[in-house]
């Protein structure tokens, strides 16, 4: 994959979709190469192998003195196997990221791992158990794609599905509860941020092939429970 992320932008220009406003920062032009190269080497496993470089053109355009170009290097290698003929299944990701933010500048790069591991084991036809664990290192940064930093999670499914398809039926159940916290030791922070979530949801079938879902979720925090409540 390779193509233009954003367009150049010049300090003080009009706006492209308003000739009334101006650019106040100014923005470089902005390029992306990424592959993922997949093999299988049993039947039973299967490797990769991903690598991307965002970077900023920084002769591009003419931008404010508090506008820097950047650029963004991510390694990565996962995995994903099944045994005990596909009953249980685990996958991982190990990423590796090199972060410059400002290339007009010699201050160090911020480089850190992120991984995330997963196990689902299939008790039977109906239900279904997975652990997923994952890790954001305090210096993880990928330029344009969504992530926490400095934050380990845990999360804990338990999943009963119906094969059947038949009105006003229960088509599944989930009960996830996923216990988190922040300020990793590289942090350099003496505090640790702890939250937990537990998270049910329901499925009933309708007629038509429709789905009613409901879906809440409880915030745990200090021995106080706040709920959001769902409907699709």
């Amino acid at each position: 994959l390779t193509g233009r992320s954003k367009r150049p932008r010049n300090l003080n220009r009009p706006k492209p979709k308003n000739n009334k406003t101006y650019e106040t920062s100014g923005q470089f032009e902005q390029w992306v190469n990424a592959f993922h190269l997949m093999a299988k080497p049993t039947d039973i496993s299967q490797l990769g192998f991903s690598y991307s470089r965002v970077k900023d053109d920084e002769l591009s355009a003419t931008v404010s003195s508090t506008t820097y170009p950047i650029e963004s290097e991510t390694v990565g290698i996962d995995e994903k196997i099944e045994l005990l003929d596909g009953k249980l299944k685990t996958d991982g990701e190990l990423a590796w990221s090199n972060y410059d933010s400002n290339l007009f500048s010699e201050v160090k790069n911020k480089q850190d791992t992120a991984f995330a591991a997963g196990i689902d084991y299939k008790l039977n036809p109906n239900w279904d158990l997975s652990y997923d664990l994952k890790r954001i290192g305090t210096n993880f940064k990928v330029e344009g794609a969504y992530q926490t930093e400095d934050k380990v999670t845990r999360t804990w499914t338990t999943k009963y599905s119906q094969p059947k398809n038949t009105p006003w039926s229960v088509r599944s159940i989930d009960i996830k509860y996923e216990p988190a916290h922040t300020n990793l030791p590289k942090s350099g922070t003496t505090s640790t941020t702890y939250y937990k979530t537990l998270q049910p949801k329901v499925s009933f079938n309708l007629p038509q092939e429709a789905k009613l879902s409901f879906d809440y979720k409880w915030y745990l925090e200090d021995s106080t429970c706040k709920c959001t409540y769902y409907r699709t």
